[in-house]
């Protein structure tokens, strides 16, 4: 159980990563523009196009795989969802029909493994949907408006790119945030 949540952990990390480089590129336009410039030795219109299009298929890069990782991964994060919203319950159940200490201690040990597993699956998920919003924010902030018009248009493409939510999904209902976290634990204590 223990490598398929790491397992996960980082197919949720990957993206989150990607999305921070990005921002970071753009906020720092300028800079890699200079880099490309002399490890590349383009002259300097022609840098500025290499970077601002490794830009656009960086995101198009981490739109895909998260639309990837939706298609493949979604159903399964719909049992996991179920499995854990009734290992709560269980927990909690367990926890009203302890008498001794130590058995209540375990199971309490027990239900906060739980909880903060799936706290840290959803948190990370929500990072993801909040970062990747962000995007286009670190773009429009960029020195794009002094740019020539093909970058312009190039960053403008971006930003509306930008429009569509970036999320990672639990099956057909809903997407992973700390929103849903909270869903689950309150399904929880209903049962």
């Amino acid at each position: 159980m223990m490598t398929v949540d790491i397992f996960n952990f980082s197919l949720i990390m990957y993206p989150l990563a990607n999305i921070r480089i990005l921002k970071h590129i753009f906020k720092n336009y300028d800079k890699y523009v200079s880099k490309v410039k002399i490890q590349c030795g383009y002259d300097d219109a022609t840098a500025r196009f290499v970077t601002i299009r490794e830009c656009i298929l960086l995101h198009k890069e981490i739109i895909k795989y998260v639309d990837d990782y939706n298609f493949v991964l979604s159903n399964v994060s719909l049992l996991d969802y179920l499995q854990s919203s009734l290992e709560f319950a269980t927990i909690i159940l367990q926890m009203n029909n302890e008498n001794s200490f130590y058995s209540v201690f375990f199971v309490t040990t027990c239900g906060l493994c739980a909880i903060s597993r799936l706290f840290i699956f959803y948190l990370y998920a929500d990072q993801l949907t909040f970062e990747a919003s962000g995007i286009g924010q670190a773009a429009f902030e960029s020195n794009w408006y002094e740019q020539p018009k093909e970058i312009k248009q190039m960053v403008i493409t971006i930003i509306m790119r930008c429009n569509k939510e970036v999320s990672l999904s639990i099956g057909p209902f809903d997407k992973m945030s700390l929103k849903t976290f909270v869903v689950v634990s309150k399904i929880a204590i209903v049962f």
